[in-house]
Formats: structure tokens, sequence, C-alpha cells
């Protein structure tokens, strides 16, 4: 039987390989390693590519989020709101910023923010809301930054999985202070190790966050503050800067197998509607089934097709959920946990294996 992997970097990164190659040495041979010339030429095309009036490269998504929470000054008594069902980096930045994670519901079709389920954990503590953008997927994120806009609250959008995400033409990231991206191996925009950048259109925050990024530095002696060390490297910057010419053929390619599986199965379980798959990165595709576990099983011990799910264990359910505050039911996230299911849609799936999915889901459909 031939084994299908969710997921496979050789395949997603093969076209690029002797670009990729050719940009490293020639990094290694400038002997300018941090804070060069690639990590300029990557901001500026990000903030070309995105409309937003600055980048800054981090080494991670998480340091993207916890840069972005530490300009905001946050205190032990300041609450930030954000979802349960994202990657736990999410949650774990705002206690790493020094602030109190307020878990809110999500929308039970969708899995993104439910802006009911925001208002009412609104507390006169509530300082921030990070809102993800799950998949790809964008939340009600026009709506959402109203509300925000009028309660005082400081937006922060993760996008750690939204690299290429639009709404009407504007860029995800761009509807909050600071859009926080990661650009781990496994995201569409990959570097190959770890990598981040956070984006806003506020000079003031820009300026500060890049001497957050660098110890706090204002020049070689000296230091304003004292911070962390999350420079993007150059060796991964220049990887990126190969990548960012094919991201969006990329995006296109996967859109396309999402729309086979629309095609396929939308009569028989829900699929995200179409203006929502128009707007995607197409980072992952959610669906929810009945007996996942069962499903994934067979999938695997039938056909060899490897399915994964995002994510099987909510925050509120791990064992660190005593150091979150939660003044909303989590209904849907708990429905959504015992039934989420990631289908491939990654370079190397064919539509032989889209079909082989297809034909075996409608048995396990709600």
């Amino acid at each position: 039987m031939i084994k299908v992997p969710f997921i496979n970097l050789i395949a997603e990164n093969q076209d690029y390989f002797s670009e990729i190659e050719a940009a490293v040495y020639r990094v290694i041979r400038s002997g300018q390693y941090v804070l060069g010339k690639e990590l300029d030429d990557f901001e500026e095309k990000i903030k070309l590519e995105t409309g937003a009036g600055h980048c800054v490269g981090v080494a991670n998504g998480t340091d993207a989020l916890v840069l972005a929470m530490q300009r905001l000054g946050l205190t032990s008594d300041d609450e930030v709101i954000t979802v349960s069902n994202s990657y736990l980096a999410t949650v774990s930045s705002i206690m790493l910023a020094g602030a109190k994670p307020v878990l809110c519901d999500v929308d039970k079709q969708t899995g993104l923010m439910s802006i009911d389920s925001l208002k009412r954990s609104l507390t006169s503590r509530s300082k921030a809301v990070i809102l993800v953008h799950l998949g790809g997927y964008l939340a009600d994120v026009k709506e959402i930054a109203q509300w925000c806009t009028a309660h005082n609250l400081t937006l922060i959008e993760d996008c750690a999985q939204a690299f290429g995400s639009r709404d009407d033409k504007k860029h995800a990231g761009c509807f909050g202070e600071f859009g926080a991206f990661s650009a781990h191996p496994l995201k569409n925009l990959a570097s190959m190790g770890d990598a981040g950048f956070i984006i806003t259109n506020d000079d003031e925050h820009a300026a500060w966050l890049r001497k957050a990024r660098s110890h706090g530095h204002i020049n070689r002696d000296d230091i304003e503050f004292p911070s962390m060390n999350s420079r993007l490297d150059e060796i991964q910057a220049a990887i990126l800067n190969i990548k960012l010419k094919y991201y969006r053929d990329l995006i296109e390619e996967r859109e396309k197998k999402v729309l086979r599986y629309y095609a396929e199965i939308s009569n028989i379980i829900k699929m995200p509607e179409i203006d929502q798959i128009s707007n995607s990165s197409h980072h992952l595709l959610m669906v929810c089934i009945n007996n996942r576990d069962k499903f994934i099983d067979l999938m695997h011990n039938k056909y060899g097709i490897e399915l994964k799910v995002h994510y099987p264990r909510p925050y509120h359910r791990m064992s660190a959920n005593s150091i979150v505050n939660i003044y909303d039911s989590l209904t849907n996230t708990d429905y959504r946990a015992e039934r989420i299911v990631s289908l491939p849609i990654a370079k190397h799936i064919n539509d032989s294996v889209i079909d082989c999915i297809c034909d075996e889901i409608g048995n396990f459909a709600l």
C-alpha cells in the first residue's frame, strides 16, 4: 500500500531547491548573518504584499504575538480575550506577555471566534483581543474590529495560518493594530526553520518593535529597555524571499483541491462557503464528522492516507487550564474538538486521494 502523508516537505520545496541553495550560499559568502540586506528586502516585500505600513521580522510566530502584547505594557491584572481552539501558542503568548488569558467560544460551523461570546467575555480588565484566522479562514474581522474600537480594546490578529488571506482585497493582519505571522516550515509561506514577522501601520509601534526584537538596542553599546533576542536571521529571510515569488501559485493550487472537495461533499457535510474559500490562504481544510477517530483509522489502514486534527485538545482542556479565565460557555469549542478533521490539500495530494476520501466520508457525515 502506498503511504500518503498529510504533509511532505520535500515535495513542497523541491521546485525551489536550486534557488534556495543559491540564496543560502550567497548569504554564507556575504558574512552578514543577522539584520542584513535579506531581511530588509523581505520586510519591504511583505509591506508591498500586505499593504501594511511596516513589517518587522522576528524569530517565530509566538514571539510576534508576545512582542505585540509587550508593546501594550500589559500587567497581570489585564485580560486578553481569545479562543481556545487555536494552536496553544496563541494562549501561552498572553501569559508570556504578563497578562491573563480569557477564553471565549467559537461559531459552531466555522470554528472562528464568536462575536456574541466575545461580547459576553468583556470585563473592566479587558485590554486586548487576539483574533485567530484559523486555517487561513477570516473571522468576522470587520465587525470585531469595529467592536474593539468602540470598547477601547487593541485588536491583534493571529495570522499564523493566514498569509495570503484577504477580505475585499485587504490583507489579514491589516484590520487591527498588529498582525502576527508565523513562517514555520508547515506554513504556506514557509521558512526552513523558525521565522515570523509582525505588520502594523503605526510608526511608533514599528520603531519600538525593531528595538524590542534585538534586546532593546538603540545602538551597538546601549539599550533603551531590556528585551528578548528575536531576530529573523539572514538565511531564513533569504529563503522566504524565494518563497514569496511562488506563494500565490501555491494558494491557487490548494484552492483547486478545496473546491474539488466542495464539489463532491458539500451536499453531505458542512463546508466553508464559497466566499470564505475565495478569501482564504487555504492553510487547512477542517470539517466536522461523526466518529472522527474511526474515520482517520479507516483512511490510514485501508488506503494509507494520513489525516490530522487541528486541534484535538483545546487549551481549556489542557493541564494548564487553571491559568485562564472563562466567562462564557465553550460548548461549540468542545463540540468541534470531538469532530474536526483536517483533509489533506498539500502539493503532493492528487485528485485520486481526494476522491477516495470523499467516497468514504459520506459514511461518517453529521
